[in-house]
């Protein structure tokens, strides 16, 4: 395997980047430097003392380090880069669509809580007569509920139909 093959294959960060970054921002020194200054300071002190020597340092150090990625990219990098840029060729962004606004029906207001006669509060009337569905020719017909015709009308169906419509008393709500 050749070098460049390597290179391509490994997503570790450049060995002289490690290095450079380390002789120039000698760790040790740093925390002497920090020690020095707190030593004769009160507790309160010891933040704001903290926040000027490594705040300066952590900036520059972060600094120094997009410069030096910037000129030894890795392998992780320069994938991320190609994606990002094979991206914006093929998929334009869409601009944002404005959001539906759905409206909720305003709620009805609380009942007394008495159950519906008419409809055994279930909200749905079926005090019609019962409808059997194959005219008693079959052997285990299917009988279905049907609604009264006052329900059917007020529901706006025709007096005949053979439909379930809420109860006319309650409102479909069961509770009168």
């Amino acid at each position: 395997m050749s070098v460049d093959e390597q290179r391509r294959m490994t997503f570790d960060l450049d060995e002289s980047m490690v290095k450079t970054i380390g002789e120039e921002f000698d760790v040790q020194s740093i925390a002497d430097k920090f020690a020095k200054a707190i030593k004769d300071k009160s507790h309160d002190a010891l933040e704001k003392t903290a926040e000027e020597i490594f705040g300066q340092y952590g900036k520059q150090w972060m600094k120094r380090t997009l410069e030096l990625g910037e000129k030894h990219t890795d392998t992780t990098y320069e994938t991320l880069k190609k994606a990002v840029e094979k991206k914006e060729k093929i998929v334009p962004i869409p601009e944002p669509q404005p959001e539906p606004v759905i409206e909720k029906k305003p709620e009805k207001p609380k009942k007394q809580g008495i159950r519906c006669e008419h409809c055994d509060g279930t909200g749905v009337c079926a005090a019609g007569s019962p409808y059997d569905k194959s005219h008693g020719q079959m052997f285990g017909a299917k009988v279905r509920l049907t609604s009264c015709t006052e329900c059917l009308l007020v529901a706006g169906e025709h007096k005949n139909s053979k439909k379930l419509v809420d109860c006319r008393f309650c409102g479909g709500d069961g509770e009168v």
